[in-house]
């Protein structure tokens, strides 16, 4: 074989090659989080007293390669913040206003609340890591959480508790703690986000 012949078919051969893993390689399959099937509450806790309540999960995807979620996003209208623990209807309504002000979530300047996800890590059975960032107030922190994943080629679902720092986030509470006021330092740093997600095909 001539060296003519041999550089048509060395080209024909990488012409191939690359439509092969760049044309035709499978784009991700992308779910929609489902937000009447969703859901997410969450817990605050202090020295004496803890509270939780409800936040409604606006839009989101998750996206799958190969049969296994690679990334994703969560948004959280975090204005929607609700509290279910106290049934006094003046009392409800003095903590829900503290936790949407300033010194808490902030929620008119911030009312959306991120959950980016980065990678997801199998462990054993239905029992995955999830590692990705949060964003809360403006400002972004690693996360790292275990979740409960079920999927299949038209849903997938995510159980997950994510305990956040708030101090990473500035959330304080002001110069009273509206726990009785037993000042900032009564409130536990850690809080909870417990995360329920129904994503379907698109």
């Amino acid at each position: 074989m001539n060296l003519a012949k041999q550089g048509v078919i060395a080209t024909s051969m990488l012409v191939m090659t690359v439509i092969l893993f760049t044309g035709f390689a499978p784009k991700p399959k992308e779910f929609t989080i489902n937000t009447d099937a969703s859901s997410a509450t969450w817990i605050g806790r202090s020295v004496a007293v803890q509270h939780s309540g409800t936040v409604y999960i606006s839009s989101g995807e998750l996206l799958v390669d190969n049969g296994k979620i690679s990334r994703g996003t969560v948004r959280v209208d975090v204005n929607s913040l609700a509290v279910t623990s106290i049934s006094n209807l003046k009392l409800n309504s003095q903590l829900t206003g503290r936790l949407k002000g300033k010194d808490f979530f902030d929620t008119y300047n911030h009312p959306v609340a991120i959950f980016r996800i980065s990678s997801v890590r199998h462990e054993s059975g239905s029992n995955y890591t999830v590692n990705g960032s949060l964003t809360i107030k403006g400002k972004t922190q690693p996360v790292r959480f275990p979740a409960i994943i079920h999927h299949d080629k038209k849903q997938i679902s995510v159980h997950a508790t994510v305990v956040v720092d708030r101090t990473k986030f500035n959330i304080t509470s002001g110069s009273t703690d509206f726990f009785n006021d037993l000042g900032d330092t009564a409130i536990h740093n850690e809080f909870e986000f417990t995360l329920h997600l129904v994503a379907r095909r698109s």
